[in-house]
């Protein structure tokens, strides 16, 4: 109920929003600012990655995470107006009304270490496999989002303790189907082209998590998304091909045998 409950606010809230951040909100944006406790090497080395300071989502991430609680806890991410979509409960994929057309995905404030390196990790994977599908022009039938690293602002040690996470990753919303609806996807849409061209992708850059349906799920626009990048060209570790037979038609299991035997010809 809590959930339907949130659901309804969230959508009230984006018909609501007159709308989300524009280019000319950017003159509010401050330069991201190092933390104290972040080595300035892994600060060079994360740089790069980082989501443009001009960008108009940075002004709407500076409003939301100006407090320092909100990765506390899934109860701190609602109060402060995100829906919550992975049951997992270190790491969290979530939407705001202020990031219309993008997600957050954050490591909640347990354990130990910041992360960051599966951050970077994330954004490397996902520049691969867009690589990989332009080179194949495969574009008309897969898709990777863009994604970056955003610092979160510095607490003033005068009011608190440092932060026990220093980053979030920030993606483009590919706008997935559901789990049952993308099921039923990959039985009805599947078809020896897109099929040949998941296979390339996969095994040319050796994606072992994607094998899993709901790691490159369909999307309301009709195209596969590779949505978890951070596992690519581990040629040391196995690649499940067996994992998707679970999904498929009798006919694309067919495809899928020969495919992994012989390639794509």
């Amino acid at each position: 109920m809590k959930t339907l409950l949130q659901a309804i606010i969230y959508c009230v809230a984006i018909i609501s929003m007159p709308h989300a951040a524009t280019a000319k909100d950017t003159k509010e944006a401050k330069p991201y600012e190092r933390p104290s406790q972040i080595d300035p090497e892994v600060w060079e080395t994360l740089t790069p990655y980082f989501l443009p300071v001009d960008s108009p989502l940075k002004v709407a991430l500076d409003s939301i995470f100006k407090k320092r609680n909100i990765l506390k806890s899934k109860k701190a991410l609602r109060q402060a107006g995100f829906l919550l979509f992975t049951p997992a409960e270190k790491i969290v994929v979530a939407r705001h009304y202020k990031l219309r057309g993008y997600l957050i995905k954050a490591y909640l404030e347990k354990g130990e270490g910041d992360k960051w390196h599966w951050w970077k990790r994330r954004i490397d994977g996902a520049n691969l496999i867009r690589e990989s599908i332009a080179r194949h022009s495969f574009e008309d039938l897969m898709k990777v989002p863009q994604k970056w690293i955003y610092p979160l602002p510095v607490i003033s040690a005068e009011n608190s303790a440092p932060r026990q996470r220093n980053f979030i990753l920030v993606a483009e919303d590919m706008s997935p189907l559901n789990s049952y609806d993308n099921h039923k996807a990959y039985k009805k849409k599947m078809n020896p082209r897109l099929l040949e061209a998941f296979y390339t992708i996969v095994t040319e850059n050796h994606l072992r998590d994607s094998l899993h349906f709901d790691n490159v799920p369909f999307c309301e626009d009709g195209k596969m998304a590779f949505l978890d990048t951070e596992h690519f060209n581990e040629p040391t570790k196995h690649l499940p091909l067996a994992v998707l037979n679970a999904h498929l038609t009798e006919e694309m299991k067919a495809h899928w045998k020969h495919l992994c035997t012989h390639g794509v010809r």
